[in-house]
């Protein structure tokens, strides 16, 4: 499946290297398919600072490493710090992992 969402994404780039929807997905299909490069680097293509750190705190959200999302979301937080969402999700990684959901 992730391949296919990135094949998709990179012909929508190939057509408009602009979209950040695009992006944004290609990132999510790369994080899906276990490469963590791979989506780094599309999250730093799709926009500004607090974007990207925003979307790699949310792969790291569901990949339960509590950690490391955290200290993305306080990163984006700290870029914008009117990305008011940031601030709340990395309170939400912190509080998981202070009731011990990581695996």
């Amino acid at each position: 499946m992730s391949q296919r969402a990135i094949a998709t994404c990179e012909h929508a780039l190939r057509i408009d290297p602009q979209l950040t929807a695009a992006r944004n997905n290609l990132g999510l299909a790369h994080a899906m398919g276990g490469n963590a490069a791979g989506a780094n680097a599309a999250f730093a293509r799709a926009g500004d600072r607090a974007t990207e750190r925003y979307n790699i705190g949310i792969v790291r959200l569901a990949q339960r490493d509590f950690n490391g999302a955290a200290a993305a979301f306080d990163t984006a937080y700290a870029a914008r710090p009117s990305l008011a969402q940031a601030a709340a999700r990395a309170n939400q990684a912190r509080a998981a992992k202070k009731s011990g959901n990581e695996e």
